[in-house]
């Protein structure tokens, strides 16, 4: 009759194990291939909703474009071409202000010791490139 010691016990745990991670493995060597890329859904695509301030914001600056256009007598594309230049613009302006600003409060980080001259350096290397945006203040 068998009976099971602590050595047996152990050489049985230290198999299941041994087939466990076997099995873990060849799972494992399945999950690294990639799903093929699921097709889009036929038919038109559906356009996304757009928020319901920015809605009130384009029929707001479309509203202007057009009284604009009666008083001033000009075309109503060409004063909406002229709004648009003026928001890029705007806009422009406002982000190169929000970036000499963080360029400001990265400088005195670095001077007060809080930050390594790399790392201002590396958050500004990634406001250039588009990943981050600077906050204007």
């Amino acid at each position: 009759m068998f009976r099971p010691t602590r050595r047996s016990t152990a050489l049985a745990a230290l198999g299941l194990l041994g087939v466990g991670g076997a099995l873990a493995v060849s799972l494992a060597d399945r999950a690294v291939e990639p799903a093929p890329p699921v097709p889009p859904a036929p038919g038109p695509a559906r356009p996304a909703r757009e928020p319901k301030a920015a809605r009130r914001a384009r029929r707001r600056r479309a509203a202007l474009a057009a009284g604009l256009a009666r008083e001033l007598r000009m075309d109503a594309a060409e004063v909406r071409a002229a709004l648009e230049r003026f928001d890029v613009d705007a806009a422009h302006e406002a982000r190169a202000r929000a970036r000499a600003a963080l360029k400001t409060r990265l400088d005195a980080a670095v001077a007060a010791g809080e930050l390594g001259a790399p790392d201002g350096a590396a958050v500004m290397r990634a406001v250039d490139a588009g990943i981050l945006e600077p906050a204007e203040h």
